[in-house]
């Protein structure tokens, strides 16, 4: 049926598969984010193989003597997850053969009216965590450190749109338990001994993020969000009886946003809470 130009982007296109046409999209997404030669892609849009996933967590370096000397707990973990989601699909109604078989009519873009109609696609992949250090030494101090990464890219066929997410997160936690603090408490003619753990723990987080919106058939790239996230945190924690706990806590959000129409704005918590609990 030969070649079409096509004006936005210049490009010949065979006909009646344009480059907003879902036959030539779908195929190409899958392969431009996969990094493979769209030739060796199937046209399906289901994949008969899944995205694998998995979750990794090592605790035996206490078993070495260096380390069992000097931690009570050693903790490495590495987790990835992927997801790949069809939003919605449904038959076209105004899907047609010919005579011979193949699909005929044309829609508005010019391209072969599909058999399924896709809504969108979309594909998430998240290290949550990239890798995870959390140990604790002989002397009850406590250490976290975390990094994750996220990404996630959804294609519209609405709009003919590519939005692209993606955050880093950067957390770094302490902590310590002061073993037996008492102190007495005068009720009438009489005096109670009150003895617990002060657990505290202080944190922070650093997470930044962009949103990117990319147009398929018109040279446009451009930030919709994105931001720094900084947050602060610490608590400490004291358990007055069986059913009673304390709590002193003081918690700070600060978000830098990355585009000038938007503003910084930073939240504050804190004060002091107790928590009653009720055996069953």
């Amino acid at each position: 049926m030969g070649q079409v130009l096509d004006t936005n982007t210049g490009r010949y296109y065979p006909f009646g598969f344009g480059p907003t046409s879902q036959d030539v999209l779908i195929p190409a997404f899958i392969a431009a984010y996969l990094g493979r030669d769209p030739s060796k892609i199937s046209l399906s849009p289901f994949p008969k193989i899944p995205i694998p996933n998995w979750n990794i967590t090592y605790n035996g370096l206490t078993r070495i003597d260096f380390f069992r000397k000097h931690f009570n707990r050693i903790s490495l973990q590495h987790a990835y997850r992927a997801n790949y989601t069809i939003g919605s699909y449904a038959r076209n109604m105004g899907f047609l053969y010919d005579e011979n078989g193949f699909a005929s009519g044309l829609d508005m873009s010019e391209n072969f009216i599909g058999e399924t109609l896709f809504d969108n696609i979309t594909i998430s992949e998240q290290f949550s965590p990239l890798a995870r250090v959390s140990v604790e030494l002989k002397n009850n101090f406590q250490v976290n450190v975390e990094m994750k990464k996220l990404r996630s890219l959804g294609l519209s066929f609405a709009n003919n749109q590519l939005t692209e997410s993606s955050s880093n997160d950067w957390v770094f936690g302490l902590g310590y338990v002061f073993k037996d603090i008492g102190f007495n408490v005068h009720v009438g003619n009489s005096t109670r001994n009150i003895k617990s753990d002060i657990n505290v723990r202080a944190g922070v987080s650093i997470r930044s993020n962009v949103t990117m919106l990319r147009r398929i058939d018109q040279p446009i790239n451009l930030a919709s969000a994105g931001s720094t996230i900084t947050t602060l945190n610490f608590s400490a924690d004291y358990q007055l009886s069986e059913t009673l706990t304390v709590r002193l806590f003081y918690d700070q959000t600060m978000n830098r946003p990355e585009l000038p129409t938007m503003f910084y704005n930073s939240t504050t918590n804190g004060g002091i809470s107790l928590k009653f609990t009720i055996n069953q």
